[in-house]
Parts: C-alpha cells; structure tokens; sequence
C-alpha cells in the first residue's frame, strides 16, 4: 500500500512524532513532500513553531546548511515559509570556520527571508582560537540589511581588535535594540554606535569607557541596562540624565572590577537620571553599596512616574525621611543586607501593592496587609493577583 493512500487521520498520528524542538527540522522537510502532506504538517506546526524553530534553534553549521536547503526548496514550491521568519540565532562554535560555505548559507537565508527584525550571534568558548586565521563570522550580511532592527551578540571571551562587528553595525541602518555582552569597544565602534538612532540598548560584561559619548546622540532612547561594566558609570549616567529625555527604563548593576572611586558620583548621577527623565517607570539597581548617600531617598522623592523598584544583592538600605510622594507599586528586594528597619516602615506606608522579597524576616510584610501567594511574592490584601 503507497504512504500516499494512507488516511489524513493516520498521517496526522505519524507526524505527530516529528512535532518536537529537536525534530522540527523533520516535520519542515515533511511539509515540502508536496502539497497534501503540507496541509497535513501544517495543521502539527504552525507559523509561531516555525518561528520559534529559527530563533531558538541552536543553529550549528550543518542545520545552517540544511535550512538553507529547505527555504530554497520552500522557494520553489511557492511556498515563501521564509517569509515568517522574524527571528535567527546563530551558534558560532570552532567548527563554524571549517567550512567556508556556512556564511554563504546564511547570506542566503537572510536574502531568501525579507522580513527578519532580530539577528542573534552566539559564541561558543573557543571560537575566538580559530576566528585568528578566518575571516570574521559577522561578515554574514548583504550590505545595508534594511530590515534588522534587533543585534544580540554574546560573547565568552574579550578581544580587543576590530572583528568585524563594527561593519556589521554599519550595515543595519534600522538598527533600534542591540544587547552586547563580553564585547569590548573597538576602535571604530564608537563611532559606529554613536550613529545610530538606537531606543533600547543593554551593555554586559564589557569594558566601554567611551560609551558616553554614543549617549549623545541616543536622544531616542527608551530603556538602557549597564551590567557588570568594567569601567566606571558616572561619566555615562551624567550623559544619559542631560540626553535621553525619553528613557522609561534603567537597570545599573555595578560590576565587581569597576572600582570604587566614584561610587558617590555613580549614585548622584543616577539620581539625576530620576530627577530628569521624567517618563522613567522602572529602576532596577544591583550590587550597590548606598552608605550614607541617601540614594533610595531621593530616588523615590524625585522618581514622578516611577512605579518600579528592583534592588538586588544591594547593601546599606535605608530612607531617613518619610514618604510622601512616592507612586512607587512594585518593589523587589533580593539578596540583599543590612536593610534598615524604617526602610520597611515607610516603604510600606508609601501605597504599595507588589513585593518580592527573599529575606527572612517577614514578619513587617505580613502586619502590613499582605498576602503571599507564590514562593517570594507580596500582595496587598484587597487588589486581585
């Protein structure tokens, strides 16, 4: 009996099997058998799966290829599947400089599928050993890719010479979000980025001393996050307080190698995001030591829009004075010490209605009308979870 003839109803039990993340690929290959069969996978895996399939894959140089071989089968068939593809994430292991074919297989994924916004670039620990004699892995792109708006880039490893993700930056002229970790600035990078119309912008273990100066001309910006920077964050801070007049969002997690001569400028600089940026709803702070500064304080006198605080392996908390105008209504507190009794006395006096917290002593929490109802989180009685 042919496989053609077999009932919808028992294909469908068949196809089953392939509808899982590592066998996606398979239940693809079935939908471009022809056209019955891709009625049938398709009712298995929709537009959303195929979605998730090129964005969470861990796409190494073989399923590179292969999907490759798909998208232009998927070409043929009048299909265009490439055509949903919002979203790529490349695993750049040492095997990728093996074969000089895998850039030219991506180029021509990013060629067949016109409507990507998000180009994520992973790194494995050992690529940077192999990257020395090849060309440099972001040399994947068409000039002027025009519709990119969103670079990851992850990195393991610091390399302090230009690999090519400063021409990368270059050629996205839609580039609005863009999230770099373990990348060090480059000799040209700043200017690269300082070029750029970007809104959202996270900075991870780098080392960017001269980020200040891409802040200028970032007048657009809608949330920025610094986390474990290996330089110092006063200079940055006090160009973001005198530019972004539209940022909404704020995580600054001090790293632990940027020193400690400017910790009160850090905090005063970060006030004066608060106290400038008027549309700002969330301050997320980490690794801070507030001593004597009476940070929190002012943060939450001068945060008028402020509806969000997140401490987080923070130190030395506490508010002298009583809260009046605060609008704060989330607050989390995590791993951290030395939390000044008042601080809950007035905190909790201040409106609010979400806490997450994971300290011991709950007690305060509990007489103030709160209700727990998952693991660390707080919620006051009489507002619906």
């Amino acid at each position: 009996m042919s496989i053609q003839l077999l009932p919808t109803e028992l294909l469908l039990q068949i196809f089953a099997y392939c509808n899982q993340r590592s066998f996606k690929y398979d239940l693809f290959s079935i939908s471009l058998v022809c056209k019955q069969w891709h009625c049938i996978s398709r009712r298995q895996v929709d537009n959303t799966s195929l979605q998730e399939l090129f964005y969470y894959g861990n796409h190494t140089p073989c399923q590179i290829e292969r999907m490759c071989s798909l998208l232009e089968e998927s070409r043929k068939l009048l299909l265009n599947d490439a055509h949903i593809i919002k979203s790529i994430r490349i695993h750049v292991c040492d095997d990728w400089f093996r074969n000089i074919h895998n850039q030219t297989y991506l180029s021509k994924i990013l060629s067949l599928a016109q409507n990507v916004k998000t180009l994520k670039i992973q790194f494995s620990d050992r690529w940077y050993l192999a990257a020395t004699k090849c060309e440099p892995p972001y040399n994947i792109l068409p000039p002027c890719y025009h519709t990119i708006e969103n670079l990851i880039v992850l990195k393991h490893t610091h390399r302090l010479v230009d690999d090519g993700l400063t021409d990368l930056v270059r050629s996205l002229p839609k580039l609005k979000w863009l999230d770099m970790c373990s990348t060090d600035q480059y000799p040209d990078l700043v200017l690269a980025l300082a070029d750029r119309d970007l809104h959202h912008v996270s900075i991870r273990e780098s080392k960017f001393p001269e980020l200040h100066e891409c802040i200028r001309n970032w007048s657009n910006l809608r949330s920025l996050s610094v986390r474990d920077l290996r330089n110092e964050c006063h200079a940055l801070f006090v160009q973001v307080a005198e530019t972004c007049n539209h940022l909404t969002i704020l995580e600054f997690t001090r790293g632990c190698n940027s020193g400690g001569l400017h910790k009160q400028q850090e905090q005063d600089a970060i006030v004066q995001i608060v106290q400038r940026c008027i549309l700002l709803k969330r301050v997320s702070l980490g690794g801070i030591d507030f001593q004597e500064y009476q940070t929190l304080e002012k943060i939450l006198y001068h945060g008028r829009a402020l509806i969000s605080l997140s401490l987080t392996q923070c130190t030395n908390i506490s508010i002298p004075k009583e809260i009046t105008e605060s609008k704060i209504h989330n607050i989390c507190i995590m791993d951290c010490i030395h939390i000044d009794y008042w601080f809950w006395n007035r905190i909790l006096s201040a409106g609010m209605i979400n806490i997450l917290y994971n300290g011991i002593d709950v007690s305060e929490i509990e007489n103030r009308g709160f209700t727990r109802y998952s693991g660390c989180s707080w919620r006051r009685n009489n507002f619906p979870i």
